[in-house]
């Protein structure tokens, strides 16, 4: 296989570079004087060239071809540089693009969250407020159930020490405290019956404890002598239910004891 030498096939490569390049040096001149309308000047100065003796000939399209040298330099540089900004310019404008483009994916996604979020949360309100409904009720349950335990406690403490020997059992107790509460007047069993002897003597008896008057322990409870007016009692009543009411002193055994000295106390007068 033949090879070739490289620096001779570079110094053809400029030699026949040069002989494409001379022609377009020398015409760019005259194409420039025909473009700009002075075409009768340049064939002019053409016939005075081709006129003349060929060292003349040579040297004048010498000096044309350097100026299209110099021209088609300065446009290729000229084209060069408005290229390269056009090119910088598309960079960047495709940068932006792609920054834009990235800030719409990003403002989409964060509106798509939100519309799921929101739409999620539109889901779940039923539930929600479903959730919050059985737990209020169960609150208000234990609540009442938790009311009626300490009622129920608190009455059972004011039967042990001030009713105990006046009714046969609590539930008796309870369903006197329970009429009073809905308005009724139950008759209260107090110590006024009379006990029926029994048909054998039991022998001697130990002296009986005295039975304490209810209606006395309701004077003093209301702090009241045994003549006054029912405005008397009304002013008691109020004065001593702020002593013993449960914001002050926590308890609602005080209360539940000024409250049934009242309802006996009425009950005994005939006031209503």
């Amino acid at each position: 296989m033949r090879t070739y030498d490289e620096s001779g096939a570079e110094f053809v490569g400029v030699i026949v570079l040069i002989a494409i390049a001379i022609p377009f040096c020398i015409a760019t001149p005259l194409w420039i004087f025909y473009e700009l309308g002075f075409s009768q000047e340049a064939n002019q100065l053409r016939d005075w060239i081709f006129a003349q003796d060929v060292w003349v000939r040579l040297l004048c399209f010498s000096g044309i071809g350097l100026v299209g040298f110099f021209s088609l330099l300065v446009a290729g540089i000229t084209i060069y540089q408005i290229g390269k900004q056009l090119l910088l310019a598309l960079i960047g404008f495709t940068e932006w693009l792609i920054a834009a483009t990235l800030k719409c994916i990003a403002v989409l996604q964060g509106l798509i969250a939100v519309l799921i979020s929101n739409l999620l949360w539109l889901i779940g309100l039923p539930f929600r407020l479903l959730a919050d409904a059985v737990h209020d009720g169960l609150v208000r349950a234990q609540r009442a159930i938790g009311s009626r335990i300490e009622e129920n406690r608190q009455l059972r403490t004011l039967y042990r020490e001030e009713y105990a020997d006046d009714f046969a059992g609590f539930r008796d107790f309870k369903r006197y405290w329970d009429a009073l509460q809905r308005g009724e007047e139950p008759t209260y069993p107090g110590g006024d019956e009379e006990k029926e002897e029994p048909n054998f003597d039991p022998g001697p008896r130990p002296n009986p404890r005295p039975r304490a008057d209810p209606y006395k322990q309701a004077l003093a409870e209301l702090g009241l002598s045994g003549t006054f007016t029912k405005a008397e009692f009304k002013a008691r009543y109020r004065m001593r239910m702020k002593e013993v009411h449960p914001d002050v002193t926590g308890s609602n055994a005080a209360a539940m004891r000024v409250n049934a000295a009242r309802d006996l106390i009425n009950q005994r007068k005939g006031w209503s």
